[in-house]
């Protein structure tokens, strides 16, 4: 502490402590200067860490000064983060639990959702008590389908969403290609909900004329996703139907109706056997007059 007279230093600072029991008595002050009663104040030399002072005097106008303690506060925030590929099978809750304890107790807890970006906090927290600093931790109540990762204060919820395949398999229709007509490959296109899903692919004789896309998202938004397959482009002279009846196994069959051969009626066959006959007699006679003048020549 240290004493003033008129705003003037008065001797040396002193301490209060236990041992004087937080009092001292300045003896002998000169009551006036220059025929002017001497205003003495005292004021605390520096600050206590969260302690705010006061100063005041009692009935007999001994100054009192005291320390108030304010407790020093704290707050906890977090993020809560979902890892469900965008609540794709629609799992994800409205809003989470986060209850807040201090030194394993639970003291508080809290909502968080999507209107708060999943974000929480716990403010005006104490951080001490008796004198030692309380440990905060986090917990959060139990998300149905989701494991929970903590790490400090956020939080991470993961749910693996389901997933299906699609396969697609080209049957043509065409007679074992009787007419040599039928590609050697053709382009796949897979569709999601009518919207196109990755790049075409190519179906040949050496894929058995099959391709299989994996690991596809089962749902989107909580809905069951719609798949359907679609042939790039028709080989010329085939026509196209799709059968999906098994939800998944797609069959496209290209059809294809080979050129039959015209073979002659029974009576036209006749006629054309006389023909025949009539041509080969002709024939042998000439040959025939041939040689005999080849013969009188000779």
């Amino acid at each position: 502490m240290q004493l003033y007279g008129n705003d003037k230093k008065v001797g040396e600072e002193v301490t209060l402590n236990e041992g004087n029991s937080w009092t001292h008595t300045w003896a002998k002050l000169p009551k006036n200067a220059a025929g002017i009663p001497i205003k003495y104040t005292v004021k605390e030399v520096g600050e206590v860490d969260n302690y705010t002072t006061s100063y005041g005097e009692d009935s007999q106008g001994n100054i009192i000064i005291t320390n108030k303690h304010v407790p020093e506060k704290t707050k906890v925030e977090g993020q809560k983060t979902w890892s469900d590929n965008d609540n794709q099978d629609g799992k994800r809750p409205e809003s989470i639990t986060v209850n807040l304890l201090a030194d394993g107790r639970k003291v508080k807890e809290v909502k968080a959702t999507a209107a708060t970006d999943w974000k929480y906090s716990f403010t005006d927290l104490p951080k001490y008590e008796n004198g030692r600093v309380i440990k905060y931790t986090v917990t959060e109540n139990t998300v149905d389908d989701y494991n929970t990762e903590i790490e400090g204060y956020d939080i991470k919820n993961s749910y693996t969403p389901e997933e299906t395949s699609v396969t697609v398999t080209k049957r043509w229709n065409d007679s074992n290609d009787k007419d040599r007509i039928r590609p050697e490959r053709i382009k796949v296109q897979l569709y999601a909900n009518g919207e196109k899903k990755g790049e075409a692919v190519e179906l040949k004789a050496g894929s058995n004329w099959s391709y299989t896309w994996n690991r596809l998202p089962k749902k989107a938004k909580g809905k069951d996703i719609k798949y359907t397959v679609k042939e790039e482009g028709s080989p010329s002279g085939y026509t196209v139907s799709v059968d999906d009846k098994d939800h998944g196994n797609i069959i496209i069959t290209n059809s294809h109706t080979p050129k039959e051969i015209t073979r002659p009626k029974t009576g036209d066959t006749n006629r054309f056997i006389a023909y025949l006959a009539v041509m080969l007699i002709s024939a042998a006679a000439v040959i025939g007059l041939l040689v005999s003048r080849r013969r009188i020549r000779n």
